[in-house]
Formats: C-alpha cells, sequence, structure tokens
C-alpha cells in the first residue's frame, strides 16, 4: 500500500518560501474533512490516499491522474510520474507527478520540492498525511456527532485561563497552587447554579481536596458534568469521591471522565457502589488507569444489578484488563442484561480471543441489545477473535461500527469479516484493518467494497431533540472504513468510466477498481424483507463476448414466428470455497463441470420437431434467483448444485458458498409472486432441496439424485430421457416414467439399491390420480426476449481432465482481482500453474459482470493456437510476436505497430480484459525487445481497464526482485503474489487415481474408481478431522511420496507409466490402517486398539497383517514423545500463568499478548486431553447413543422379518444382455449341489489358507478328502513371516482344482481372505468408525478379487456366503450390504450365471432377500430361471 505521507517541516521549509509553506498548510487544512470522489463517496486518510495510489490520482484532489502504470514482466510493475499539458492553454495540469490544479500544488512549489540542481529527486512525492483511523488516540466515540468525548471548552468551568491565573497568583501565601483553584472553584460554583460542567482536568487533587469536593456535592443539585482528567488521583481519593457522589443523592451527574489517573481496583470498588445506585450517568469515561481484570468485572457487575442505568457510553480503554469474566457478573452478563449501552471501548488491553468470546456471547444472547459502537484495538485478538466477531456480525443488526486496529489479525480473521458482510447489511464501518497482519490486502479492498456499497441498511439518524446530541459540531470522522453519508444521493448502480488519457483535460477517470463499481454494479437497491436484492442480475452466458477474439455484436437465434417458442432455464451453482470458522480458513468446494449436463439438456429438448425451446444458462446466485421469479414468463427451471440436506448452496456471486435455509426459498418465491410450474434438481441431495421449492409453493417438481462429482451415466440418462419425452410433448407424469423405464434397464445402473429413491416426482400425491398428468413446455405465456449466444474462448490452454484440488487457489487469485490491476502467479515448473489461470479465467468469464472480466487473451498464444486474422485477438498476438523477435525497442517507431495499436485501442475501449502474460512462451531477442513489449503492455493497462495476470515459469529471480535501485519502494505498483504449492494428500489421490491404468472395473480390484482410491488412500474420518494431527503417519508420508508428493506433473508421469510391480506395492501400502493420533490419550486408546488387533491377527493366522499392525504399534510408540501428559501441560500452564502475571506487572503488553496466545493454545490442548482421557465427553455419549438406537432399529427390523426357510431367485440382467440367477438360501456351501459341469464354492479363509477350527471347515474338509488338504497345502507361499507363513494377503483370493474331492459336489474351491474371522465370530465394531471403514474396504476387495478367478476358471455357478460380523448391530447390517451390492455390481459383468448365496440362518435369508427388493430386482417363486 503506498500511502501519502506527512511533509516533515524541516524538508518542506528547505524547499519553500514561508509564504509557500503557509499557503500549503493552509490548504492542508481546508482539505482536512476529506475529499468527494465522482461515485458521491466520502473519502478521508488511509482511504483517500490508498483510493487514489491504486489508480495514480492525486492524494489532495482525488480528482487528476497524475501517474501511469508501468508494466515490468520480471520486475516489479511501477508507477511513473506523469507530466500533461493543457491542450487548449498550453499550461502544465501535471507537473513531475504533481497536480498543478486550484487547492493542490503551484507549478512554483513543485519545482522546489522536485528539484536540486535542475534534476528531480528519485523519491516519491510526499503528500500531506490525513486525519487518519490509525490514530493511537482514539476518544470514547469518535463519531462525535452521537457521543462527545468532552464538552466545548466555553461550556466548561474553570476555564483554562483561569485555572492558569489562579497557578500564577495564588491568593493565599502557601505555594500549594491546587489547593486555590480548587478553593475559588468551588467558591464560584456555589454562587453561580447556571454552570453545569466542572472540569478540573490536569489539576492535581489532593485528599484534602477531594474531601472539599465530595462535601460540595452533597448540596449541588445543578451539576450534570464532572471532568477529573489526569488529575493524579489515587485509590484513597477514589474512595472519597465515589462515597461523595453516592451520597449526593440530588444530583444528576450524566457524564463522569476519570481518564488518565492512577486509580486501581480498590479505589474503584467505592466508584462501583455509586454506579449501582445512579439512574442518571450516561457516560463514563475510566481510560488509561490501573483498572485490572477485577476492577472491570466490578464495574460490569454494578452496572449488571442497577435496573435504573441509563449508561450509553463506557470506555475501559487503556487498562489491564485481561479477563472479562473473573466470576458470573463479567461482561456476559453485562451485556445480556443491558438495554442502554451504546458505545463500549475496551482498547488497549489484554482481553485476546478469549475476552471476546466472551463479548460475544453477551452481544448474540441480549435480544434487546443497544450496541452500536465496539472498540477492540491493541488486544491481540488475533484471527480466532476476528472468526468470533464475524460470527456475531452475521447475527447482530445494532452494531454500525467495530473498531479493530493493531490486533494481529490476518488473512484468516479478515476472510471471516468479509464473509460475515455478506450476511449483515448494518454495519457501516470496520476501522484498522490495514493496520494488522492481513498481507492480502485485497480482502480489505473488498470488505471496503462491501461497506460503501449501496445496498447498506442506513442506521437512522438521530433528532436534534435527543437527549444524547452532541454540544458541539463534530469532526471529520477518523475511520478507514466508511459507508457514505445518507443524506447524500447515490445512485441505484454507480458507473465509473475506464482509466483513459483524460488527465490533459483534468477530467479523470477511476478505471474499474473504485471502491464500490463490481460491488454495485452486481448488487441492486431494492432489498425484499428476506434480504435478497430485488432487481435482476444478468450474470448468464449470453450474450458474452465471442471469445475468438472478435468483437461481434450480441446475437440471437432467428425465430420462426410460425412455431412455439418456450424456454427452459438452467441455474448452475459452483462455489469454490467455504469459510470453515473453526480451522479460520478457506475449504475448498470440488469444483463441477457442468459442460456434459448441459450438452445432455440442449441436445434432448432439440428433439422437439414443430417447437423450439430455447436454453438459458445462468449462474445461480441470490440476485439471479430473485431476477429469475419476477421474470413472469420463466416457468421452467432446471436447477444444478452441490447438495446439502439442510440448505440449498448457492453462489455469493464472487466464488464463496451462499447458504439459502430451505424457509428462505419459500419467503423468496413468495416476494417475488413467482409463475414456477415445473423444477428439475439435479444435486447429490435432489429430495431435500425438492421438498424445498414445494413447500415454495412449486406445483411439480422432479428430483434426481447425482453422484458428488456429477460424473454418474445413470442421471445422465435419466436427464436426456426426460428431457427427449418433454420435447415429444409427453406430460411430466409421462416423461418421468419413461425415463425411470430407462435408467432401471441401463448398463449403467451397477447399483440398483434405492433405485426409486434416487428419482422421485414431487409432491408424492397417489391419492390425486391426474395431478402430474400435465403438460410442462408450451403451456403458458412465450418468453418474450430472445436469447443470445455463447461462443468458447479457443485460445485458453485445454484444461486436463482431471483437474482437481485448485479451488482454494482460484477463489484466492479470482478475489484478488478484483482488487488489483495485477496478479502474480509463482511456482516451480509441474503445479499447473497454467491450469489454474485456465481454469479461472473460464470461471471468471462465465460470470463476467461479479468479477469485470468480460474477454481473456493469453499472450504470446498457446502452441498450435492460431488467431484469426484481423481480430482483436490476433493483432494483439501479432503485437507481441512482432515485439519479442525486434532487435531493439521498436515501440512507436513501427508504423505497422502503432496501426495495431489504434485498432485495438479502438477494439478495448469499453471492454474489461484479462491479460494472461505467460513468462514460459516468451523469449526475447534483444533487452530492447523486451522493453518494447513492456512498454506495449503498459499502454494496454493506461488505455483500459485491463487486467494482467504474470504466469512466471520458475518464480522471481533475485536480480527481478532487487530491481532498479532509482525507484523507491514505493512506487511500485501492488501485485497480489501467489505461490501454487503442492495438492493435498487427498486431491493427490484423486488425480493419480483418475490417471491409473490400474484403477478401472477391470483391473485393481482394491478400487474401481478414482473416488474409491482416494477413499482407500485417506478415509472419511481422516477427511472430517477439523484439528488435525502435527504428527504424520508413515503409512500417509509413503503413499504421498509414491504418488508424486503431491506435484501434478509428477503424480501424472507416475499414474501413466508406473510398472505393475510398482503398483502393487502402493496397494499394499494403502491397505493398511491409517492412524491419526491427536492427543496422548488418543495414542494409548489407538495403542490398545491395535495391540487388541494385532493378538486376533496372530491367533487367526493372518500374518501379513500382524506384521503391518507391528509396524504401526512400533510407530505409534515412536509419537508418544510429541505429547506430553496431561500433568505436563498443568505444569506448564501454571508457568504461562506466572509469565502473564510478570509480564503485565512491568506493562509489557506486548510479551502478555503472546503469552495469552499460548496460554489459549496450552487450554485447548488439555480439554482435548481431559476428553480422552475422560473417554465420556458428551460426543462419545451421543455417538453411543445412536449406536444403541441403532442396534434396537435392527434388532426390531430383524424382529419383522419373516425368517425365509425356502429358496428364493431373482434374476440379474448383465451389461452384455445376458441374465443369470441370484438364488438366497439357508444352508452351507458344501452342500451346494449346482445344475453346471464348471462351479465352484468360496471358502473364506485366513492369510495362511489354513482350514479348520470351526464346524464349517471341519465338515468341509472331511468332504473334500485329502486330495482337497493336499492342494491346499500346496499352494506356493507369498512370503514368510517371523509369525508364520503367508500364501494369500487380505483382500485377495487363490483357487484350487479343478479336482475331484471326494464328496464335495464342486471341482474348484476358492479361498478368499477377508478382514474378518472366517468363523463370522469378529466382536462387533460399531462405534470404530475408521475399522469399520478399513473392513468394508476389505470386504469389496475380496468379494471383486473371488469373481475374478471365478471369471477367469470359467465357472458358471458359484456357492458362497456372506462374511459378517457377529450377527447384530450396525456393523453387521453393513458388511452384508457392502457383500450382497458388490456381489451384485459385479455379477453384472462376469460369466457365472448362477449364484447360490448360502444364509447362515433364515433370518439372514430374509435380510439378504430384504436388500435384493430393495435394490429393484424383481422376486420369482420357482427355486429356479430357466436362462
Amino acid at each position: 500500500m503506498a500511502t501519502g505521507q506527512a511533509i516533515a517541516p524541516d524538508n518542506m521549509e528547505r524547499r519553500m518560501s514561508h509564504e509557500s509553506l503557509v499557503q500549503a498548510k493552509q490548504e492542508m487544512a481546508q482539505n482536512s474533512n476529506g475529499v468527494r470522489i465522482k461515485s458521491g463517496h466520502m473519502l478521508y486518510g488511509e482511504e483517500l490516499e490508498e483510493f487514489c495510489s491504486q489508480r495514480g490520482l492525486c492524494p489532495l484532489c482525488g480528482r487528476v491522474k497524475i501517474k501511469r502504470k508501468a508494466f515490468k514482466l520480471f520486475k516489479k510493475s511501477k508507477w511513473e510520474n506523469l507530466t500533461v499539458k493543457s491542450r487548449t492553454t498550453g499550461k502544465y495540469k501535471v507537473y513531475k507527478g504533481y497536480c498543478l490544479s486550484e487547492g493542490c500544488f503551484s507549478l512554483d512549489q513543485v519545482r522546489r520540492i522536485t528539484s536540486t540542481n535542475g534534476t528531480q529527486h528519485a523519491q516519491r512525492p510526499r503528500y500531506p498525511k490525513r486525519w487518519s483511523s490509525a490514530d493511537d488516540s482514539y476518544p470514547l466515540g469518535d463519531d462525535d456527532t452521537v457521543f462527545s468525548l468532552t464538552p466545548p471548552q466555553e461550556h466548561r468551568f474553570p476555564t483554562e485561563e483561569l485555572k492558569e491565573e489562579l497557578r500564577q497568583n495564588p491568593k493565599h501565601v502557601d505555594d500549594r497552587i491546587p489547593l486555590s483553584i480548587v478553593q475559588a472553584t468551588i467558591r464560584e460554583l456555589s454562587s453561580n447554579e447556571s454552570i453545569t460542567i466542572l472540569d478540573l482536568s490536569k489539576v492535581a487533587i489532593r485528599t484534602s481536596d477531594m474531601r472539599m469536593l465530595v462535601s460540595f456535592f452533597e448540596e449541588n443539585t445543578f451539576l450534570r458534568t464532572l471532568m477529573l482528567e489526569n488529575c493524579l488521583l489515587d485509590d484513597e481519593q477514589a474512595v472519597l469521591l465515589g462515597g461523595g457522589l453516592e451520597a449526593a443523592s440530588d444530583m444528576t451527574l450524566t457524564k463522569l471522565y476519570l481518564t488518565e489517573n492512577k486509580i486501581g481496583d480498590s479505589g474503584l470498588e467505592s466508584i462501583c457502589n455509586y454506579l449501582e445506585t445512579s439512574s442518571t450517568l450516561e457516560k463514563f469515561d475510566i481510560s488509561k488507569n490501573e483498572c485490572s481484570s477485577m476492577g472491570a468485572v466490578k464495574i460490569f457487575k454494578a452496572f449488571s444489578q442497577n435496573p435504573l442505568t441509563k449508561i450509553v457510553a463506557l470506555n475501559l480503554s487503556h487498562n489491564k484488563i485481561y479477563d472479562l469474566d473473573e466470576d458470573q457478573f463479567g461482561i456476559k452478563t453485562f451485556l445480556t442484561r443491558n438495554r442502554t449501552l451504546r458505545v463500549l471501548n475496551l482498547e488497549g488491553n489484554v482481553i485476546h480471543a478469549e475476552g471476546v468470546k466472551s463479548i460475544a456471547k453477551g452481544i448474540i444472547s441480549n435480544t434487546n441489545s443497544t450496541l452500536e459502537r465496539l472498540y477492540l484495538g491493541f488486544n491481540s485478538i488475533g484471527d480466532d477473535g476476528a472468526i468470533i466477531l464475524a460470527n456475531v456480525l452475521e447475527r447482530n443488526t445494532t452494531l454500525t461500527y467495530l473498531g479493530l486496529i493493531e490486533n494481529a489479525i490476518g488473512n484468516p480473521g479478515a476472510k471471516a469479516l468479509l464473509l460475515a458482510l455478506d450476511t449483515n447489511k448494518y454495519i457501516s464501518e470496520i476501522s484498522g484493518l490495514w493496520r494488522n497482519n492481513i498481507d492480502r490486502r485485497f480482502i480489505v479492498v473488498a470488505i471496503r467494497r462491501l461497506l460503501l456499497a449501496s445496498d447498506r441498511i442506513a442506521k437512522r439518524r438521530r433528532q436534534p431533540d435527543n437527549p444524547m446530541e452532541p454540544v458541539r459540531s463534530a469532526p471529520p470522522p477518523r475511520v478507514s472504513i466508511a459507508r457514505p453519508a445518507p443524506k447524500q444521493p447515490q445512485p441505484e448502480q454507480p458507473q465509473f468510466p475506464p482509466e483513459d488519457e483524460s488527465a490533459v483535460s483534468g477530467d479523470v477517470g477511476f478505471g474499474t477498481l473504485s471502491y464500490a463499481p463490481s460491488i454495485a454494479s452486481s448488487v441492486p437497491s431494492q432489498i425484499t424483507p428476506d434480504g435478497f436484492p430485488m432487481s435482476p442480475l444478468r450474470n448468464d452466458r449470453n450474450g458474452i463476448t465471442s471469445m475468438n477474439g472478435t468483437r461481434s455484436p450480441k446475437k440471437s437465434p432467428k425465430r420462426d414466428p410460425n412455431l412455439p417458442v418456450d424456454r427452459l432455464t438452467i441455474f448452475q451453482s459452483a462455489p469454490l470455497a467455504y469459510f470453515d470458522k473453526i480451522a479460520g480458513a478457506h475449504r475448498g468446494i470440488p469444483l463441477i463441470d457442468y459442460r456434459d449436463e448441459e450438452m445432455v439438456v440442449a441436445q434432448s429438448v432439440s428433439f422437439s420437431v414443430d417447437s423450439t425451446i430455447e436454453v438459458s444458462i445462468k449462474t445461480a446466485t441470490p440476485a439471479n434467483l430473485s431476477s429469475f421469479l419476477q421474470e413472469k414468463d420463466n416457468r421452467v427451471l432446471h436447477f444444478s448444485c452441490h447438495g446439502h440436506p439442510d440448505y440449498i448452496p448457492l453462489e455469493n456471486g464472487f466464488g464463496s458458498l451462499h447458504i439459502l435455509p430451505h424457509e428462505g426459498l419459500a419467503k423468496l418465491v413468495a416476494v417475488n409472486g413467482s409463475n414456477l410450474h415445473t423444477v428439475f434438481v439435479s444435486s447429490c441431495h435432489a429430495h431435500s432441496i425438492g421438498q424445498a421449492f414445494v413447500k415454495a409453493g412449486v406445483k411439480h417438481v422432479v428430483c434426481c439424485e447425482r453422484e458428488d462429482n456429477f460424473q454418474d451415466p445413470v442421471a445422465s440418462e435419466f436427464v436426456q430421457t426426460f428431457y427427449q419425452a418433454l420435447a415429444r410433448d409427453l406430460t411430466l407424469f409421462q416423461a418421468f416414467e419413461s425415463a425411470k423405464k430407462a435408467v432401471a434397464a441401463s448398463m449403467h445402473a451397477t447399483n440398483k439399491r434405492n433405485l426409486s429413491k434416487r428419482f422421485r416426482l414431487l409432491p408424492e400425491m397417489d391419492e390425486v390420480e391426474n395431478f402430474h398428468k400435465v403438460p410442462v413446455f408450451f403451456a403458458g405465456m412465450p418468453p418474450q426476449s430472445p436469447l443470445g449466444f455463447w461462443k468458447k474462448q479457443p485460445q485458453l490452454p485445454k484444461l486436463p481432465k482431471h483437474f482437481v484440488g485448485r479451488e482454494v487457489d482460484i477463489y484466492d487469485v479470482l478475489q484478488a482481482l478484483r482488487a488489483e490491476d495485477m496478479v502474480r502467479i509463482n511456482g516451480p515448473p509441474g503445479h499447473g500453474k497454467e491450469s489454474v489461470v485456465a481454469a479461472l479465467a473460464d470461471y471468471a468469464i462465465l460470470r463476467s459482470e461479479a468479477f469485470g472480466v468480460d474477454g481473456v487473451f493469453w499472450l504470446p498464444p498457446m502452441p498450435g493456437v492460431v488467431p484469426v486474422k484481423d481480430s482483436l485477438y490476433g493483432d494483439l498476438c501479432q503485437c507481441v510476436s512482432t515485439l519479442q523477435d525486434a532487435p531493439e525497442d521498436i515501440w512507436d517507431k513501427n508504423e505497422r505497430l502503432m496501426e495495431c495499436r489504434d485498432r485495438i485501442d479502438i477494439e478495448m475501449e469499453n471492454m474489461k480484459p484479462l491479460l494472461v502474460v505467460d513468462d514460459s512462451l516468451i523469449s526475447f531477442v534483444s533487452a530492447g525487445a523486451q522493453t518494447g513489449f513492456e512498454s506495449f503492455l503498459s499502454h494496454l493497462m493506461n488505455t483500459s481497464a485491463a487486467k494482467v495476470i504474470k504466469v512466471m515459469s520458475g518464480g522471481e529471480t533475485p536480480s527481478a526482485l532487487s530491481g532498479n535501485s532509482m525507484i523507491s519502494s514505493s512506487s511500485k505498483i501492488e501485485e497480489a503474489s501467489f505461490e501454487i504449492s503442492p495438492l493435498d494428500f487427498r486431491s493427490t489421490a484423486k488425480l493419480y487415481g483418475g490417471i491409473s491404468n490400474f484403477i478401472s472395473s477391470s483391473g485393481c480390484p482394491a478400487a474401481h474408481t478414482a473416488t474409491e482410491f482416494a477413499e482407500l488412500a485417506e478415509p472419511p474420518f481422516i477427511t472430517r478431522v477439523s484439528m488435525p494431527s502435527s504428527v504424520v503417519s508413515q503409512r500417509r508420508s509413503d503413499l504421498y511420496a509414491r504418488m508424486g508428493s503431491g506435484i501434478p506433473a509428477a503424480t501424472v508421469a507416475i499414474a501413466q507409466g508406473q510398472s505393475k510391480k510398482a503398483f502393487i506395492e502402493l496397494i499394499k501400502i494403502a491397505n493398511i490402517p491409517e492412524v491419526h493420533v491427536g492427543t496422548l490419550g488418543a495414542l494409548e486408546k489407538t495403542l490398545e486398539k491395535m495391540t487388541r488387533l494385532q493378538t486376533a491377527a496372530i491367533k487367526e493366522r493372518n500374518y501379513l497383517r500382524a506384521l503391518d499392525l507391528d509396524r504401526i504399534i512400533e510407530e505409534i510408540e515412536e509419537m508418544r514423545p510429541e505429547f506430553p501428559t496431561l500433568e505436563e501441560l498443568k505444569m506448564e500452564e501454571e508457568v504461562l500463568k506466572a509469565d502473564l502475571a510478570e509480564a503485565i506487572g512491568n506493562k509489557n503488553y506486548d510479551e502478555a499478548a503472546n503469552i495469552k496466545k499460548e496460554m489459549l493454545l496450552l487450554k485447548k490442548k488439555i480439554s482435548r486431553e481431559r476428553t480422552n482421557n475422560n473417554g465420556d465427553s458428551a460426543g462419545e455419549a451421543t455417538d453411543r447413543m445412536d449406536e444403541v438406537q441403532l442396534q434396537i432399529k435392527n434388532m426390531i427390523e430383524d424382529v419383522r422379518l419373516e425368517d425365509l426357510d425356502e429358496a428364493v431367485t431373482f434374476v440379474i440382467e448383465g451389461a452384455d444382455g445376458t441374465k443369470c440367477n441370484f438364488v438366497i438360501e439357508v444352508g452351507e456351501v458344501y452342500d451346494f449341489q449346482p445344475t453346471y459341469t464348471a462351479n465352484g464354492v468360496v471358502v473364506w479363509a485366513n492369510e495362511s489358507c489354513a482350514l479348520g477350527g470351526n464346524p464349517m471347515h471341519d465338515k468341509l474338509l472331511e468332504k473334500g478328502g485329502p486330495a482337497l488338504v493336499n492342494d491346499i497345502e500346496s499352494l506356493p507361499i507369498v512370503t514368510k513371516t517371523g509369525h508364520g507363513p503367508v500364501r494369500c494377503g487380505t483382500g485377495n483370493a487363490v483357487i484350487v482344482g479343478p479336482e475331484k474331492y471326494g464328496e464335495l459336489g464342486t471341482p474348484c474351491l476358492i479361498l478368499a481372505v477377508g478382514p474378518l474371522s472366517p468363523h463370522n465370530s469378529e466382536d462387533a465394531v460399531d462405534d470404530d468408525t475408521d475399522i469399520l471403514h478399513h473392513i468394508k474396504m476389505m470386504l469389496r476387495s475380496s468379494y471383486r478379487s473371488t469373481l475374478i478367478l471365478a471369471r477367469h476358471a470359467g465357472l458358471q455357478a458359484l456357492a458362497l456366503n456372506i462374511l459378517t460380523t457377529r450377527k447384530t448391530g450396525k456393523a453387521y447390517h453393513e458388511t452384508v450390504q457392502m457383500g450382497l451390492q458388490t456381489l451384485v455390481e459385479e455379477a453384472q459383468f462376469c460369466t457365472v450365471k448362477q449364484y447360490q448365496v448360502m444364509a447362515s440362518s433364515p433370518n439372514e435369508a430374509a435380510l439378504l432377500a430384504g436388500l435384493m427388493t430393495e435394490m429393484g430386482y424383481q422376486r420369482l417363486s420357482a427355486k429356479t430361471y430357466e436362462l
């Protein structure tokens, strides 16, 4: 931030005459009230300086352009000073970067300032520093139109002149002057009842003086204001003062000022007795004293217990307060009960985030709160405190001012405040943000824009007869962020002209990055009762400038006037990120590519032969939705979004998540009086969103539940068939039924479970037979306005097919582009910088109005891109090509370049282009060529509203960073710089899984898709952890390194070129259970669990599993030193408490602030440790209760199931049209008597393939005879461990046969190794989500491996039972469901014609049959079915 600085008097006097100096000071004084910019807003101080520095304007008048941008490719771009003459008079309007307009500088002044021996100084021009909110001396409430700190001098007694006279001429021989002043004051007051303000400030009052004043109070009835500021009052005198005020029952004091004294807690106790009884006091100032936490709590308690209090303003700033809630009468109780307080100043204390939390609870708890101004500067509240305040702003409607100067707030806290302003329309000022640790200045700019937006709800100005009206006029507000004065008329949508060379005429535009243009242009002025904008915000793809670089006008497809016309509007919500308030950071939301769905819908409705159905695509923002509902000819809506069961996820218009509650949708529809007839919801929570539309009054809603990533061929087939049917004039009911039948018969429907629940027609009204038998299109008023068209831009790099994990990067860069003209993208090669920029450009161009971008031009063009000749992009590329190949700087010299420049200037006159300068594509043949190229880019930035993204191939070089020593850093243009870092673990796993050739339906049984592999590599319970552990497991580290360590190029190369052996090693590591430890208590529990599992693995002869668990146990033991015990944490807390008390005693508040932060973090650790040690937290108790309820529910369902004693058959249709029997019966696999010769049975075994130990195994070996035993023992040993030999790992299977095995009716046995005991005797793991997840992953792999062997062996019949835990609880039901679901899915691609599923009991058989019916398969009455 390049802010102006005050001219030091000694420096100025060396350059100016005395008269010039006086004149400049007068001009500075005249401008101290701020500058009104073209939008009508008044700007002051840092805010004005920042506004002008962004645009190169004069910081004195805020209108004339004095600098221009100079683009630099490898260095920081900078500002160059302008010298401009008037075309008519020939006089200078700007000279060497100084404005010569009236009221700014004269030419003589500038020449003296800038010239020394005829040369200009290298340093930047110095301008007067304006009154800024960064001033350390904040008053009680610096909006003095409401709360004046002190009365004017003419109303006080004694006056300063009288005090000075008494000091110089004492009336007594005694030289103790203060006594004379007090005596004279009291004598005058006793005889003059018109004096209501007693001001003894800066008078050293002794104890005898105080006794005299107290005696006077007892007889006084007219005094209203008592000012004892800087009077050296101590506790003894404060006790006298408090007693005197309490005894003076007839004195109606309204204001008491005791600032800058030495009053401590004991003195405050007496004053608090008065505060507890006073029914007239409105303002109390005890700032800059020695009040500690105990004293502050006494003050809060006094006001809390006073039912008659009228306190309006309370100032406790600059004391020693670090805890605001030492007992039940702290600030929380005070703010909860109070109904009068409007100003609270707690600046300059040590309250931290913990104190902010108490304040927040009080404000939120008080539904009748009147608090308007809250000062919390110099308290080191940090990001945690800012996030808490953001939560308050989301709910509060009274606060209009928030002071946060010097609070160590970083980017997370600022982002939280920014998001809160999306909800809060009442706050109008947030001061001090510039003086924090916010390195992303565009966040502060975005906050400022929202505060200046025209849709802020102005608080009503108080009338003059208000008793709180000030007694003097107010100076200009000293705030860095301010809403314009409500008396000034505001345009509905302020427009700012683009920057040009109008500095010559003295009328300079402000470009596209003014304080409110993008906000004001996208946020309408009318607000619904629900808080949504009413006027339309066109943010669709229609009519966007054609993307091949040509400036085609907005066109419309020709309509045949003889054909009926209707319209389908597609709303798409694709927010990039949401703010995680717990973590204090933005979290990415997977970016959805809606192009496939768009194409399916558009092609499907084109089946309409004798009519036209237009398709319009819009971004789902509140403003767009409100606009859509207002248009009465919009009847059909297709709504696509991420899903959530509790709300509708929209975009806020700038890439962030906007939550629309279900009831909010109903209000929005009701307010706009919509004619909406039919809504199609495409989402992973379509049913809950569909129900919200029904409750909002929409008559017909179609719900299509999709997978999270929208790569769902079943849903796509449903959409296609549904819209094709509607285009053929079928009714809604007919189209829905047709689509359901198509999906049921689809080859893609591998998982038909809950198929009927995925696709629903709401409301479900069976009693009204013909309710949904209505036409959808051509049943209402035809749309009046034709649609435009949208054309894809060809010059952007093609996004990779698998683009994941960059949503937060895209969001951050887009937010920077809203505030900055230039953004730099750094990062080593292979990190995907070009892909990130291409994705954000594509995202921004679809939301052109929000981001101020209506064209993207990649310079130089990407390889293979041939720009259209004589188009805008063609001219841009021609200029770049000519300049970079020139032997010298030919800018302004080459006629061909000048012709191109003229055409470009005309084409880009009203454009808002985004120029992407790719360093990797540029190669200069000379230094002059680089200079010419930079001049070309500088010209584009100064003659249009262009924004620039610089993509640096290898980051900045040292020479580039050093720059030119003659150019001061303040002359450089602010650039938001972003480092593209490696992908996180889960995104890396998704990228790897999406590219690897081994992860497919015919490849690795552990994972068939990228999503399955990501869940295997990073279990969901790790993804959901809000407080990640500082200790990373060895499994996670190994996987991350083997997948490329998050570098996209490396990940792609590994996935494409990895050998089968290397992939198998990676899968072996992924199959190891994940360990997540955050506390010592959690470590002990995990260690106990892993030891138990290791013992069970050895007992069950799962030796590889035991070996993996040995390593995990060893790794956990190595983690132990990282986690101190609870006793050690408590000892550390006591040490910090002692250090904090010492720091406060020494008045070392910075050190105290740091210690308090450490204590807060330590308290969180202690809390987590206690939770783990107790093992009985509220969350765990709730989880256990849920588990018990689920077990009871499952038991009830088991009782309700009718036992299935006879076999039941289902038919499954394969992907190739073939069918197979799926028979469920009670029995054992050794009794299987198939009708097919090629058959086999599946036996669940351990890793050593040693059968026996349970009745089923013993019976099987008995029937199979010695031949079966010999074949099993002859299986090759895969590896030998210290525990024993391993023939098959968990999740895999081996086969023996074909052979005649005694009395067995099958020639083949498949030995499958699952994660559970082959005896189905594993203890339930219902309360262990991570172990249950691992079990399900390994079960799926086991079933798939089994069917792969069956297919390779050519088996036509297969018998098996379902591997489960004990026969009850959540784990049992989920393992049964996983097994059956996997079998059904894989059966459609297997050659087996008969599956015989052997249930262990009639109840289990009934459960399996019920699941098959739920999946949509018909139950046959006969045992077998002829194929």
